[in-house]
């Protein structure tokens, strides 16, 4: 009698990672990531010292004479509650109780 062998399953092959990316926003950068960053050679703004340890960054403008865009300011959230959203009450705190300790 002749026996089926086991189906052993193919490894799927995995998507290939880029050597490379660009991250638009510089304060998503983790720790070991700094060390890494290059800013590119055709950039307008590039930092003004070699070594980049994160932080405040002041930059530099190799095309000073070139008009520039500028991201306007935005206020920040507050989370209070609007006199119109009345259906937007608070929860009202737990109900005290004990915790048996042990």
């Amino acid at each position: 009698m002749e026996l089926d062998k086991p189906a052993t399953p193919e490894p799927a092959e995995a998507p290939e990672e880029p050597s490379f990316f660009t991250i638009d926003n510089l304060t998503r950068v983790t720790v070991p990531q700094r060390e890494r960053i290059q800013f590119p050679d055709d950039s307008r703004f590039v930092p003004v010292t070699l070594t980049w340890k994160g932080g405040i960054t002041v930059l530099m403008d190799r095309k000073p004479g070139e008009p520039y865009e500028t991201i306007p300011k935005s206020e920040p959230s507050t989370n209070k509650i609007v006199a119109g959203d009345a259906e937007k009450k608070e929860p009202s705190p737990p109900e005290p109780f004990a915790a048996p300790i042990i």
